[in-house]
């Protein structure tokens, strides 16, 4: 289930952010793909930490 779920995330949020950091220029939408990326990391962290529970409790 989650390697089906990892194939399905699109990279062009991050790809976005990196040309924006090497290239010096920071266009306004910037901001919002950063926002998306670090929403995602967050809900991951806390699938993960959930998922880590469950197993540790049975």
């Amino acid at each position: 289930m989650i390697q089906a779920k990892e194939q399905e995330i699109d990279l062009s949020l991050a790809v976005a952010v990196a040309r924006a950091v090497f290239n010096g220029e920071y266009p306004r939408g910037l901001i919002l793909n950063f926002a998306v990326i670090l929403l995602l990391c967050v809900a991951a962290f806390f699938l993960g930490v959930r998922r880590m529970k469950k197993r540790l409790i049975r």
